[in-house]
């Protein structure tokens, strides 16, 4: 299971999962989770012809470290709200 004590031990784990490289066990499970859940948008929003296509995309933006980049720009966005 992945559990969160707060608001930033989730901060850091979403952002390690987000990033390339190697991660241990509990980043790759968050990474996986964020990837399904990504995959399965890309399907319903008709961005890729499958939800595994999507999942496959979106572990390829895992891996480059995009997602990350992505996250960091939409908290930049918010920031002014």
């Amino acid at each position: 299971d992945i559990k969160f004590e707060g608001v930033e031990p989730s901060l850091q784990l979403i952002s390690a999962a987000m990033s390339g490289g190697d991660k241990d066990e509990r980043t790759r499970r968050a990474a996986d989770m964020i990837a399904f859940n990504a995959g399965a948008a890309l399907y319903v929003a008709g961005l890729s012809d499958s939800s595994s296509a999507g999942v496959s995309l979106e572990l390829y933006v895992l891996i480059t470290g995009a997602g990350r980049e992505k996250l960091r720009q939409l908290a930049d966005m918010t920031r002014g709200f």
